[in-house]
């Protein structure tokens, strides 16, 4: 299953995950090296709509927050596609 999610492939999404470009999952570690966050995120080919694709923060408001805000404004997500 995690496989399939890195991959950006979901059996139950399978129609709009078909329009996005390949996800980027990056992972937030403390300083013992402990994972403390990890994000999923594509854009849409068509137009770079930024698409949230899954988070884990083990329920920590401030990690939830930089996590998304680091995927909204990732240039992967708001590249323009004329560019």
């Amino acid at each position: 299953m995690l496989s399939e999610a890195l991959e950006g492939r979901s059996h139950v999404d399978a129609g709009w995950r078909a329009e996005l470009n390949k996800p980027v999952t990056q992972v937030v570690v403390n300083g013992a090296g402990a994972v403390v966050g990890v994000v999923s995120y594509a854009s849409r080919a068509r137009d770079y709509t930024g698409q949230l694709l899954w988070l884990h923060c083990r329920e920590d408001e401030s990690m939830a927050d930089a996590l998304i805000r680091h995927a909204v404004t990732s240039p992967d997500t708001t590249a323009d596609a004329s560019t």
